[in-house]
Parts: structure tokens; sequence; C-alpha cells
């Protein structure tokens, strides 16, 4: 193979959580492109695997070469130098002898952020080496922090507060209101079946569990009957099932699995029980709190592809606060679902998304059943059907959001930096 192929050859290498998190955190000019291919590699076990091109690779290394030689922290800077010589390694045994970060610092780079840099790196001279870093370091930042089409009018920056800061902490992107009383959540089907079935189960002695760990047939009867439905479910389910088990009714199957991960309930002894704090949450001025907390159980803990058994599609639910904010933005009228998705997601989490070859849209698909009808069971926006000719089916054909979305979630991204 020579020189020009080897250069072409994407280069495997893993990382643990801990070292990915680090360059995330820490690699300070680390490019938008490269940052993207980190958040999502491939799960191998406790690794995170990746095959970057050779002059991808070239550029994490001198991301973090600039980390271990400016980084605040001591144990930061000692942390960057130590992985940027075990990747470096790499480098040394693929092409026998070591190169150098730096020969072409600037390729993977968008053409406008190479030109930049590019130009700012033949300004020189340069006394020290930190100046030339901060130069460049302050170009990237201007383009980081510049508001791009491609991310509905939002900064590189900006995408990466959304997707890689806690929801409701300070500095965070997320903000949810945890202060709505019961009356403004008269329409969110989710908390009202939720506090259906934590009252259930704490007045109940009923709640046996099946060999299998569900909720047995006695107690699902119960929820038919106490529960909140859509106009005709109900019917339609008795319809296609005499005996109808948990498993049947999906809406009660996921949710005991959320409020169990949430450890409000607990199956002990062959009989679910509420723990101490999903008695806490049954009074009615808990509600807010019981709302916000499903909310982040929902789409930051519980497993989204577990609603539809499709491909995983990890960057769906890690950028979840990026499709958030579109629906925020655009959805104030009517919009079509077809397509959506090219707003909703990233570029990145839509690259993930197989592509589809009958032509129905797995984007869409994913869309759909991961975040629109989540949000409509959760009262935050409104939905219109349509029947599909082939599966004859009825699905979501538009969404409009409610007054309830603006009233419990907002974004904080105005005063963010590029790391």
């Amino acid at each position: 193979m020579g020189i020009a192929d080897r250069h072409r050859s994407p280069i495997a290498f893993r990382l643990t959580q801990e070292e990915r998190d680090l360059i995330l955190r820490h690699a300070r000019t680390l490019d938008a492109t490269l940052e993207s291919r980190l958040l999502f590699g491939r799960k191998e076990g406790a690794l995170i695997a990746f095959d970057p091109s050779t002059p991808e690779f070239i550029d994490l290394l001198n991301a973090l070469k600039h980390g271990a030689d400016t980084a605040r922290e001591r144990t930061v800077r000692r942390s960057m130098g130590r992985l940027h010589d075990k990747l470096s390694q790499i480098l040394d045994k693929l092409h026998g002898v070591r190169q150098e970060p730096g020969a072409e610092p600037f390729r993977i780079a968008p053409p406008e952020l190479r030109e930049q840099l590019q130009k700012v790196a033949t300004q020189g001279p340069f006394e020290r080496i930190e100046q030339l870093n901060e130069a460049l370091h302050t170009a990237t930042s201007a383009y980081n922090n510049r508001p791009r089409d491609e991310f509905q009018g939002l900064s590189p920056a900006q995408v990466h507060k959304l997707l890689n800061t806690q929801w409701n902490t300070p500095g965070g992107a997320v903000r949810l209101a945890r202060d709505l009383d019961i009356e403004e959540l008269r329409d969110a089907p989710m908390l009202i079946n939720a506090r259906v079935l934590l009252r259930a189960l704490d007045e109940l002695d009923n709640a046996k569990a099946t060999t299998a760990g569900n909720l047995n047939r006695k107690f699902v009867e119960y929820m038919l009957e106490s529960m909140r439905w859509p106009e005709g479910y109900v019917e339609a389910l008795r319809s296609y099932s005499k005996v109808v088990n948990e498993v049947d009714v999906t809406t009660l199957y996921v949710l005991r699995n959320v409020l169990g991960a949430a450890r409000l309930i607990r199956r002990t002894k062959g009989v679910f029980k509420l723990t101490r704090a999903g008695k806490n949450f049954t009074a009615d001025t808990e509600a807010g709190h019981l709302y916000a907390f499903l909310f982040h159980m929902y789409f930051k803990v519980f497993n989204l592809g577990y609603l539809d058994r499709f491909y995983e599609c990890p960057g769906v639910q890690h950028a979840i606060a990026y499709s958030f904010y579109v629906i925020h933005r655009v959805a104030t009228d009517w919009q079509n679902t077809e397509g959506l998705a090219e707003k909703l997601f990233l570029p990145s989490v839509l690259n993930e998304i197989p592509p589809d070859p009958y032509g129905t849209g797995y984007a869409d698909l994913v869309a759909r059943l991961r975040i629109l009808e989540p949000l409509r069971q959760f009262g935050l926006i409104e939905t219109t059907y349509c029947k599909d000719p082939v599966s004859r089916c009825h699905h979501i054909d538009r969404v409009r959001k409610t007054p309830l979305f603006d009233r419990f979630v907002s974004f904080q991204l105005s005063s963010f930096s590029s790391p």
C-alpha cells in the first residue's frame, strides 16, 4: 500500500467513555465534524469504537496536544497528554514513523473555517506556540458561535450546549418547569395515567406479578377502565384480543417500566408496590414535580428504541434536546410530518438512520414514534391523523405545539461560548 493509500485509509481505535468525554469537554480546538464523529461512535462492550480517516486522526491528535499544553487544570493537561501519546502510538504502528500533528491540521474543517485557520496560521511570526494556539482558538470560536442554516439558526456552540449540558442545572440549555398545577396538566395523558397507576398500586391489593414479571390480567382490566385512552382504543383492543395482557397495552407496559426505572414502583415478593418516593408523588400538589420527573426519565433514561424495536439509532435520543428546540421554533402553526425529520434531526443523526428501500420514510417513522407520539402523550403537541393507504393504519400527519409546551420547556442558549 502506497503512502497516498495509507492516508486515505481509516484508522480504527477505541476509547473508554471517560476518554471520549475528556476530549469532548476539554479539546477546545476540536472541529465540529470530528466532534460529531466522537459523539456517535459504536459501542463495543465497555468501549466506544471509531474509524476516522488519517487527516481526521491527525486533527484529533492536534486537539489533544493543544489541550495538553493549554488546559487550566493540571490533571486535565496530564490526562490529555497521556491520551495523545496513546493514540500517537497507533499512528506509529500503522505508518512506521510518527507523523507529527500539524502537517495538514485543517484538512477536515469546513471550507470557510479552513480558509480562516490557514490565514491565521500564516500571519505570524508568533513568538510562542501559545500565541498561535490562542489565535486559532479565537478564529474557531468565531466560527462556532455563528448561526448556521443547517442547525435551524443555531450556532455549532449552541448545538453543543443542547447536547452536552444537564437539564435543569445552572448553565444548562434546557429548563423544565416543575411548578405546574394539576389543572394546567389536565390534557397530559402520560401524567394522568401515571397518577392512576400509582394510586391503584397504593390502594389496591391485586397487583400481583405474573411469572413473566408483568401486571396480571385483572389489574390490566382495571387500568383499561380507569386510565385515559384515545377514543375507540379499548374497544379496538378487545376486538383483536379476547384476553388482554399487559404487553398488549403498549402505553401501560411502557409506563410501568418507566415508573420502575424511576424507582417509583418496585416488585417485591411477586407483588408490585409503591416505593416511598412513589407515595410522595401521589398528592395533587406534587403533579408538577411528577410531570417534570417523568419527562426527564422518559426522554433521558428510558431507551426510546424500545418503543418500536427498530434500529437503535442512539443519536436520536442523544440529540433529543435539539429536536425539542426545533419544535419550539417551527411548530407554532400546523406542520406536516412528511419531511419534518429533516428539521428535527441533526445532519449527523439523519446519517445514522438507515436508508429506506421501500419509500415509506424511516426517518419520518422514527420521528413519529420516538418524538412526536410521546410528546402528544405528554400533552405538549396537538396532532391530526390520516390513514396509510398501504397498511390502512392511522398515523400522525400534522403537529402543532400546545401552550403547555412553552410553559413547560424553555431554552437558555444566548450566553454560551464554544468550549
